[in-house]
């Protein structure tokens, strides 16, 4: 088993508000960031009717995104692909729309069971393994939009990906996440906290701002 100390990496930006810093959980791995003006992942926020769309940004030269989840303190929210399913495919800038993925919620009752995947289809590990305590990782939020690789070949650098969907959210606040480099080793992170509601239209679902800092913590690899 491997002691992992956390390293304070980069920024995070999300919805075109100010940047806020990002924790390294898991750092086999090492981003190269493509605009050192972003975080090697950052997510954007849409409001559809009843419910959002997140985007998620791949900001890196040498990682593939294999999961992230968006935390929010309603346990009334729901992950679904595209809006409407636990599992589908996915968009890609690129065009590709061939990569199946899982939606799932993370919450308290899971948080220490749920199987995420902590590479490119070879091993698992739970949450509380990736990313640590759930009130470290997410504050006082109680569930996370969660979002992984089934047969998928996960988001790869410089892409960014769409239609990962939920219904019933309240303000999105924290980004976690795993990627991977070519030799399959881990980067897991969390980042941020609850954020300020922004007014839409019809449901008055919430967009992403400013996240903030988190605490930096250790944990013990598997």
């Amino acid at each position: 088993m491997k002691l992992h100390s956390i390293a304070i990496f980069a920024a995070i930006f999300a919805a075109g508000q100010s940047q806020a810093a990002l924790t390294t959980t898991i750092g086999d791995a090492v981003p190269i960031v493509i605009n050192p003006q972003f975080d090697a992942f950052y997510v954007t926020e849409t409001p559809v009717v009843n419910g959002g769309e997140y985007t998620i940004h791949n900001n890196t030269a040498n990682l593939t995104l294999v999961g992230f989840g968006v935390s929010n303190p309603s346990l009334e929210s729901i992950a679904l692909i595209d809006g409407t399913d636990a599992f589908g495919f996915v968009t890609f800038s690129s065009g590709q729309t061939s990569d199946f993925w899982e939606a799932l919620n993370l919450i308290d009752d899971n948080w220490g069971t749920a199987p995420l995947w902590d590479d490119l289809f070879e091993t698992s590990s739970t949450p509380q393994n990736l990313f640590g305590d759930m009130t470290t990782a997410v504050g006082t939020d109680i569930n996370v939009n969660y979002f992984q690789i089934l047969d998928a070949s996960g988001l790869s650098p410089g892409l960014s990906g769409t239609d990962f969907g939920f219904r019933y959210a309240a303000a999105a606040s924290v980004l976690i996440g795993v990627a991977v480099d070519e030799f399959n080793n881990t980067y897991a992170f969390v980042g941020g906290t609850p954020v300020a509601p922004v007014p839409v239209p019809a449901a008055g679902w919430l967009m992403l701002g400013a996240l903030g800092t988190l605490a930096g913590f250790g944990r013990r690899r598997r």
